[in-house]
């Protein structure tokens, strides 16, 4: 028997009702057409969420880029141009857009990220595209929102909460429960629950790998640059049948807004400093003594301590205090600055930077400049308690295992703290640290 080449062309069309009612039988499991989008334009609201962009490629010649965004879809087109970010190539946007569209006439997203120019036409940094269509008729993408209550389709009895611990299925999972809250203490199971959904795949029978978000890093491109990545930007998109009841209002994703703090320092004393002057006549060592203080980044707020002057023994009195007002995240743990890079920068420039404050011994001179004696750098955030006297202050303890306090948690603490130069101890400071 002879296998011969067919040629020919299959045609499907879709029953209309009436027809589809004359089978007598149930025939919707064998039909090829099964899940196929109907033969229809279909109304969709879009809502595209922008995070942040990360290694943006520079298009300022101060390898800086001030980026913004520009959406489009179809005919329509959002230009997001007057929340530019200045002076950025790691921008956090947190900005939420809205489109009406109509599948499958409107269904490729195309989103580009210019940078900001005050003279001539804004470059185009990198762009990247999304079928929404396909996406939506997908049976695998992220949807939007997390279900309110606890599903037990999965065969397991419903969790057991307790102080400080969780269970499910028999697993024990343990973890802090009560947080304080605006000064009151608060319980709540929200850490802990994310803790278990992290641990999903422990679970016993219906254990898996959860899926942690839903946010997509796409990398952006530019024809100018063609196969150079420009960087990435992290977004996700949700679609909403308009024949659907309204979902509501979009989610927040607004950058968090940094937070006034002012941190009190009062300076009391210093012991064993180094004698750095020598009197011509009587050859006599003697130091004028002063600290200086500042917090990292915020150099241009520095402030000193008035002088102790001929110290004999290394012994200075200041009852002197320091105030530092700061703009501080309390969920990333740092230093928010926003300021200019020069004169000729219109917009200020925001830098997130580690809680650092920095104390410096100096010896005042008259005639030539003055002599640095040793310095201390607090990390506010992990920081050794003072010793109780300045003997039993030590270099040792910024080193070794010492029990470290946060002054965001203690709000004050007091004590010794050694200053060093090139490694070695020089001064002992006497402070009152206030949150």
């Amino acid at each position: 028997m002879r296998n011969s080449p067919l040629q020919g062309r299959f045609c499907l069309y879709k029953l209309t009702e009436e027809e589809d009612g004359d089978v007598g039988v149930d025939t919707s499991f064998f039909r090829v057409s099964r899940g196929i989008p109907g033969n229809h334009p279909l109304k969709v609201l879009i809502r595209v969420y922008i995070v942040s962009a990360s290694n943006l490629h520079p298009a300022d010649p101060d390898g800086k880029a001030d980026p913004y965004i520009v959406l489009r879809l179809g005919k329509n087109e959002i230009k997001d141009r007057d929340n530019y970010i200045p002076k950025q190539l790691n921008p956090v946007f947190g900005r939420s857009f809205e489109f009406h569209a109509t599948f499958p006439q409107e269904s490729l997203l195309s989103m580009l990220i210019y940078d900001h120019d005050l003279v001539g036409g804004d470059d185009l940094i990198g762009e990247t595209h999304i079928d929404l269509e396909n996406r939506f008729y997908s049976r695998h993408r992220a949807t939007c929102g997390l279900p309110t209550e606890y599903s037990v389709d999965n065969g397991l009895d419903d969790p057991d909460f307790r102080p400080g611990r969780i269970t499910v299925a028999d697993s024990v999972f343990v973890g802090n429960t009560l947080f304080m809250h605006d000064g009151e203490p608060l319980e709540t199971y929200e850490h802990l629950s994310l803790k278990i959904l992290h641990r999903w795949v422990e679970i016993p029978a219906v254990g898996c790998q959860l899926v942690p978000e839903h946010i997509e890093t796409r990398t952006l491109f530019n024809k100018a640059r063609p196969g150079m990545d420009q960087g990435q930007v992290q977004m996700w998109v949700d679609m909403f049948p308009m024949d659907l009841p309204h979902p509501g209002p979009a989610v927040d994703i607004s950058p968090r807004k940094p937070k006034g703090y002012e941190l009190r320092i009062i300076i009391w004393n210093t012991e064993d400093v180094i004698l750095e002057d020598s009197n011509f006549l009587t050859g006599q060592q003697s130091s004028d003594i002063y600290v200086k203080g500042w917090l990292k980044g915020l150099e241009e707020d520095q402030q000193e301590t008035d002088v102790h002057y001929n110290s004999l023994t290394g012994e200075g009195n200041f009852n002197w205090r320091f105030v530092f007002p700061f703009n501080y995240l309390p969920a990333e743990k740092v230093v928010v600055v926003r300021k200019r890079e020069s004169i000729f920068c219109l917009d200020k420039t925001e830098q997130k930077l580690p809680a650092v404050l920095v104390l410096q011994v100096w010896d005042f001179e008259r005639l030539s400049s003055d002599d640095f004696l040793g310095t201390v750098e607090v990390d506010l955030h992990s920081f050794p308690q003072g010793a109780k006297t300045a003997k039993s202050c030590k270099v040792d303890m910024f080193i070794d295992g010492t029990e470290r306090i946060s002054i965001f948690q203690q709000k004050r603490a007091r004590g010794w703290w050694p200053f060093s130069k090139s490694g070695e101890l020089t001064v002992h400071t006497h402070t009152h640290t206030h949150m």
